[in-house]
């Protein structure tokens, strides 16, 4: 007999340290390569961007409280990856966390974000407004 437990959320608060495979915890979910070695990851009610910052993305990163993100070359406005993003901090739709890392290592969590703007397809450059500021 084999017995499944389900993961138990655990909090968040920006500013907290991760490596990759630990984040899934934080949303009661198993770390599963497949789904979670990308930069933007689906979940029920959620929604987890990675982001690594290096010298090729001088446009990614946060100025205040706006957040500037430029999408993987396959995302664009009308599929489901970009409507998850353009619907970020709209009622009923699913909260976008934010984490960041500056090439390789942890990931520094930074909070949900609500979407401002868009420019572009596949990629998008997304500006958003960080919900939870440390």
């Amino acid at each position: 007999m084999s017995v499944y437990l389900q993961a138990v959320p655990t909090p968040l608060r920006p500013g907290r340290i991760e490596k990759r495979a630990d984040v899934p915890a934080h949303y009661g979910v198993e770390y599963r390569p497949g789904n979670w070695n990308c930069g933007h990851v689906s979940l029920e009610s959620d929604v987890v961007l990675f982001v690594t910052l290096d010298g090729s993305y001088t446009q990614q990163g946060r100025d205040g409280e706006i957040y500037r993100w430029i999408s993987q070359n396959k995302c664009q406005s009308s599929g489901k990856k970009g409507q998850e993003i353009l619907s970020a901090g709209e009622p009923g739709a699913k909260a976008v966390h934010l984490w960041e890392r500056s090439s390789k290592g942890p990931f520094r969590y930074l909070g949900t974000v609500s979407y401002i703007q868009h420019e572009g397809e596949q990629p998008m450059a997304v500006t958003f407004r960080l919900r939870l500021v440390y």
